[in-house]
């Protein structure tokens, strides 16, 4: 059902938009004094994180599920690998 998938692509989007800015809210406070540490970390948010968000965005940009497309796909995988890598500064 077409409306079913529409629904379920705004349910997907909105989980991510919320669990990605309560992880940025918590990290950007962290203080790791570890610079090894720091790079992994960061290695790793962009490995896990980017990786499937610009998979799922590629895969759905075009697919014209809400009239308000702004509200649910709230970052370009460009922007948010750039928070990503900001998070942790050395």
């Amino acid at each position: 059902n077409d409306r079913f998938a529409k629904s379920m692509i705004k349910s997907k989007l909105k989980e991510f938009n919320d669990r990605f800015a309560k992880q940025y809210e918590d990290q950007n406070t962290w203080s790791v004094p570890d610079a090894d540490l720091r790079s992994h970390i960061r290695n790793l948010n962009v490995k896990k994180i980017f990786e499937s968000y610009k998979t799922f965005y590629k895969t759905y940009r075009g697919v014209d599920f809400s009239r308000n497309m702004g509200k649910h796909i709230k970052y370009t995988p460009n922007h948010l690998r750039a928070m990503l890598e900001a998070l942790l500064p050395d």
